[in-house]
C-alpha cells in the first residue's frame, strides 16, 4: 500500500491529523462472551464532549535480563502480558436543567460500581463429538474446573457459535461432579446441539452489584472497548479557566470492527446532542469550598504560643485566601488478572491469552489538593476548613456552582509551602475522605449557586 493509498482510507474516515473523534458510554451486554455492542444503542445523552482521549495499550517485548544459556546477547524478545488502559478528558458543563451534564452522571455512577470489577465468566466446551439430544439432563464437559467452586444452583447458558445458526438455551446447573466431569441440569434441554458448535456459560457474581458494572466505550478513532470499568475520575477547577474531568478506564479487549457502525452513526448522534438543550462551561471562578457546618471563632483550641506545630488558629475571623486551583480525585485502584483463558485455537488464542481475563480493585480512595495563595500557614488553614472539633473529624463541601460533592469526614495532609522572591507564596493541602463502608462516595447534591 502506498503513502497516499493510506491517506485516502484514513481522510475517508475522517481521520485527519486534527483530533476527529466520536467517545460514548454503551451499557449493551458488556460482559464476557456475551460482548456485542450495538450501536443504535447509544443513547445520546452518553455521548461524551470530549477534548482530548488517548488510548495506551501496554506490553512489554523486550526482556531486560539473559536467561542461562542464551549467549552474549543483552536482551532477548518476549511477547508479555497486554494491559488496555484509555483516558478521556472533557469540560464540564452545567445544563439549563438538572444538576449536572448527563454522562458525567453515568460515569460518575459506573466509577461508583467499578470497586465490583469485571465478573470473571465460567464456561467450557461439551466433551464429545456428535449431538447432545434434547432432554439431556447432565452434560459432560472439558473445563469443569471453573465450574466446581461455584454456588450452587446457579444459571448458566448453552451458547451457540453465531455462524453455526443453531438455538441457545438457558439451564440451571444443581450439581457438578470433578470425577466424572459432568454437570447436573435441573430441567432437561429443550434442543438438539452440536458438541462442536456450544460452549456452557455462567457468568456468576458472588453478592451482586445492584447493576452490571461493566460497559463499552465505543470510539471512532479506536473501535470499541469492553467490558470496561472506570478506574479513576479527577475533577480539576483552575482559577479563570474552565474546569475539567478527566476519566480513566481499564478494559479487557478491544474490538475494532465497531468503527464502521459508529461512523455510520456518527452525524445523527452530534445531530442529536445539539438538541439536548443549550448549558455553560463552568469556570474555576465559579467554584467554592466551604465547612459541612461552618462556624467562626476560636473553637475552644488552646493559644498558638508555646507549641512549635500546631496550636489552634487563634482569632474570630479568617482571612481571605486565594484558591489558584483545587482537585477531587476518586481512585479504584484497578488492577489487570492475567490467566490463559482462551478457548478459541491458532492466532486468536494466542493474542487473547494475552489480554487481561479480568479487573479487580485493591480499593477506593476519594483524595483532593488546594492550592491557595496567603500569608496563613497550612496549618491554620487545615485546622480552620476541618471545624470546631479536630484536624481528622469535619466535612469539606466542593461547590461547582450547580452541583456539589460533601465529604463528611475528612483526614487532612499538610504537603507543601512554597516561596519565590518574583511571586506569591503559594501553599498545598491534601485530604482524604474517611469512610467506614468499602463502596462509599462523595455525596452528589443540588447547589443553588446557578
Amino acid at each position: 500500500m502506498t503513502l497516499e493509498e493510506m491517506h485516502s482510507l484514513y481522510a475517508s474516515l475522517g481521520f485527519e491529523q486534527q483530533f476527529t473523534d466520536l467517545l460514548a458510554v454503551l451499557r449493551d451486554a458488556p460482559r464476557e462472551t456475551t460482548t456485542q455492542g450495538d450501536v443504535d444503542d447509544i443513547r445520546v445523552q452518553d455521548v461524551i464532549p470530549v477534548k482530548s482521549f488517548s488510548f495506551s495499550p501496554e506490553q512489554k517485548s523486550v526482556y531486560q535480563e539473559r536467561l542461562a544459556g542464551e549467549g552474549a546477547e543483552n536482551s532477548t524478545l518476549a511477547v508479555g502480558e497486554l494491559k488496555l488502559r484509555a483516558s478521556a478528558t472533557m469540560p464540564v458543563i452545567a445544563p439549563t436543567v438538572g444538576w449536572v451534564d448527563p454522562v458525567i452522571g453515568v460515569l460518575w455512577d459506573a466509577a461508583k460500581l467499578a470497586i465490583w470489577g469485571t465478573a470473571s465468566a465460567a464456561r467450557s466446551k461439551v466433551a464429545g463429538s456428535g449431538t447432545l439430544s434434547a432432554g439431556a439432563t447432565t452434560i459432560e464437559i472439558t473445563n469443569v474446573g471453573d465450574f466446581s467452586g461455584l454456588i450452587l444452583p446457579v444459571t448458566a447458558s448453552i451458547v451457540p457459535t453465531p455462524e453455526s445458526g443453531e438455538n441457545g438455551e438457558s439451564i440451571v446447573i444443581t450439581a457438578v461432579n470433578k470425577s466424572t466431569r459432568t454437570i447436573t441440569l435441573q430441567s432437561a434441554t429443550s434442543f438438539h446441539h452440536n458438541k462442536a458448535n456450544i460452549q456452557v456459560v455462567t457468568l456468576p457474581y458472588r453478592a451482586g452489584p445492584v447493576r452490571e458494572p461493566a460497559f463499552s466505550l465505543m470510539s471512532l478513532r479506536e473501535g470499541m472497548l469492553s467490558p470496561c470499568l472506570v478506574n479513576k475520575l479527577t475533577f480539576t477547577a483552575k482559577a479563570g479557566s474552565p474546569v475539567e474531568l478527566q476519566a480513566e478506564f481499564a478494559t479487557l479487549n478491544l474490538i475494532r470492527s465497531k468503527q464502521v457502525a459508529l461512523r455510520s452513526a456518527r452525524e445523527e448522534l452530534l445531530t442529536a446532542a445539539a438538541k439536548l438543550g443549550t448549558g455553560r462551561i463552568i469556570n474555576g471562578t465559579d467554584v467554592s469550598i466551604s465547612n459541612l457546618a461552618a462556624a467562626e471563632g476560636a473553637f475552644g483550641l488552646p493559644t498558638a504560643v508555646g507549641d512549635t506545630i500546631f496550636g489552634g488558629y487563634q482569632g474570630l475571623e479568617i482571612h481571605p485566601i486565594t484558591v489558584t486551583s483545587l482537585s477531587l480525585t476518586v481512585d479504584n485502584h484497578l488492577v489487570e488478572i492475567h490467566s490463559s483463558h482462551s478457548l478459541e485455537t491458532g492466532t486468536a488464542r494466542f493474542r487473547e491469552n494475552r489480554m487481561p481475563f479480568a479487573l479487580a480493585s485493591e480499593g477506593r480512595t476519594i483524595s483532593g489538593k488546594i492550592t491557595y495563595k496567603s500569608s496563613l500557614e497550612p496549618w491554620a488553614v487545615a485546622e480552620r476548613l476541618s471545624g470546631s472539633s479536630s484536624l481528622a473529624n469535619g466535612g469539606l463541601i466542593v461547590d461547582f456552582s450547580s452541583f456539589n460533592f460533601e465529604m463528611p469526614e475528612i483526614a487532612w495532609k499538610i504537603s507543601s509551602s512554597t516561596g519565590d522572591v518574583n511571586s506569591e507564596e503559594e501553599r498545598t493541602l491534601e485530604w482524604t475522605m474517611v469512610a467506614e463502608n468499602y463502596d462509599a462516595m462523595p455525596l452528589m447534591g443540588y447547589s443553588e449557586q446557578v
